[in-house]
This record gives C-alpha cells, structure tokens and sequence, in this order.
C-alpha cells in the first residue's frame, strides 16, 4: 500500500533538502503515520511533487535503508520496517523521552524483537549485524550432537522428573569448578542458580528487589529487555542520559528507594566503557550507607 507523502520543504533552510526529506519522513514513521509494511511513493513520483530533483529524493531513501527504516523489496519499492530503530531504544517519560540529542518525540511502546525477527529465516541478511544474534556456523553441531548422543544413551532417568528450580546440580557444579579455577571466585554450586537466559535472570533479581524499590532508573539509551521487564511492573522510570563518559550519574534522582540497572563493563547500545567513567562518576555509583539521602541500589546485566 503506497501512501501521499504532505512534506514542507524550506529551500531557505540550513538543512539540505536531502536532510529535510529524510527528517520528516522518519517523523512520520515513528509517530505511526506510515506504519509496517507500507510503501513510499516512488522517488520520481515524490520529487514532481516536491518539485524538487529525483536525486534528492533517492538519497533521502537511500539513508532511511541505510539506518533501518525502509528496505527494498526487489523492484516493488520501498517499505516500512515493523522496528524503527529509535523504538528500540528510547525509554518513554510519561508523553517525553529523555534524550541526548535531536532525536523526535518517539511515541507508542518498543516491541520485542527476538531472533529471526526482522532478517530471520530467509530473508536473513549475508552480512547481519543485528544484536544478541550469533554467527549458527561457529556453533560445535558435530560436538554438541556426540554428547548429547552419549548421555541419552546411558542418563534417561532424569528425562521425565522435575529437576532442582536452580539447576541441574552437575551442571552447577560444573560452573562452580570452572569459576574457582578461571576467575578465582570462591563459590559453591549451592550458591549458583541456572536460568534460561539473561532475561530470567534479570527478572529474578529485580522481583527480589522490588519490595525496596519506589522508582526505577535506567540508561537512555538502553538494553531492550531491561526496559520491558521494569515497564511491566507498572513503576515509575527515570530515563538518565549517558554520553561520551557514560551513564549522567549528576541527573539521577535524589529520591530515597531508587533502584539503578546500569549496564557494566560496555554500555549498551552505545558500546562506551562504563570503566571510562570519570572518577566523580565512579564516586556517584560507588554503594551508600543506608543512612545515605541518596539510597540506591544497582546492578549490571
């Protein structure tokens, strides 16, 4: 379904006309006006109607591809991704979002996406960069398929009983030797839980934490999953902008019961090191007495 593009074009302006085309056209993406799947009028079609050249026009779109926000589909055209980009990132306050720059409003809740969704199966890029997605060529099949093979041959009896809530208690024991040996950490296997991934463990922890917790804090931009776990929870977020040093430790909230999820080691999705932090920084994230007026508490994905 190919939709009329309304664009103002100001040749006045200290935009290019390239700029202004694609600025108003990923507006009007992410406040829903085009949504998934609908196609842009062809570059021709749009630059008679703008008056302007074809070129301008197809550099616009050539850009909104290029970060994500239309993909051609052969010669049928242009069309809408169902993920804009922004989505994915920007944590909603109230109406606003917190932003680092000049970045529009973006409005209606992220989706998640998991793999296979956009680029799975066969549509699935050559080269996908897409996060949290592994390259299935580096994965041991062959390895994998010979123990799997052994154990189903001679371990059955576990198949058809619950297992311990915290894991198998080899594979915990297992994961406690490998800890004591590579990381010097002193842990017993009772002290390790097994959980199906990032994501239930970030649950676990945050549900354990809840009953202490007023208002939740997080990084803008942020780790996807995070921001759903906390929306759902039907608290209050404090979106706090990170830049060139990390997480602006100097805009988090004075309000006792607040509760901080700030990714460690790398930012995410800006890839910063959180150990770049300046020191003052540092200092703001270091654990308070309870005493403390600033009393929070944080963890790291």
């Amino acid at each position: 379904m190919t939709v009329e593009l309304t664009l103002t074009l100001d040749a006045a302006s200290a935009k290019s006309l390239q700029v202004q085309v694609f600025d108003q056209v990923r507006e009007i993406i992410l406040e829903g006006r085009l949504k998934a799947g609908m196609a842009l009028p062809p570059s021709r079609l749009l630059a008679e109607r703008l008056g302007i050249s074809r070129n301008t026009v197809i550099t616009a779109y050539e850009r909104l591809a290029a970060e994500g926000y239309v993909k051609a589909r052969g010669t049928a055209g242009l069309f809408v991704e169902p993920i804009p980009p922004d989505s994915l990132l920007l944590i909603q306050r109230g109406g606003q979002a917190l932003i680092n720059g000049p970045v529009p409003d973006v409005v209606g809740e992220p989706l998640l996406c998991f793999a296979g969704s956009p680029g799975g199966g066969g549509d699935r890029p050559e080269l996908d960069f897409w996060v949290g997605r592994s390259d299935p060529a580096g994965f041991p099949l062959r390895i994998w398929r010979r123990i799997v093979n052994r154990l189903l041959s001679h371990e059955t009896a576990y198949l058809t009983d619950y297992c311990d809530p915290a894991g198998l208690p080899e594979l915990r024991a297992a994961i406690a030797t490998h800890l004591r040996r590579a990381r010097a950490v002193a842990v017993t296997e009772d002290q390790i839980i097994v959980t199906t991934g990032g994501q239930d463990a970030l649950n676990l922890v945050f549900n354990l934490l809840r009953s202490h917790t007023r208002q939740l804090c997080i990084e803008n931009p942020c780790y996807l999953g995070a921001s759903l776990i906390f929306r759902s929870a039907g608290m209050a977020i404090h979106p706090v902008p990170v830049d060139g040093d990390g997480l602006r430790t100097d805009l988090l909230p004075m309000d006792r019961g607040s509760l901080l999820y700030v990714t460690p080691s790398h930012q995410f999705p800006t890839f910063k090191r959180q150990p770049e932090l300046t020191p003052s920084r540092h200092e703001d994230l270091t654990p308070m007495p309870v005493s403390s007026p600033r009393r929070a508490w944080g963890w790291g994905r």
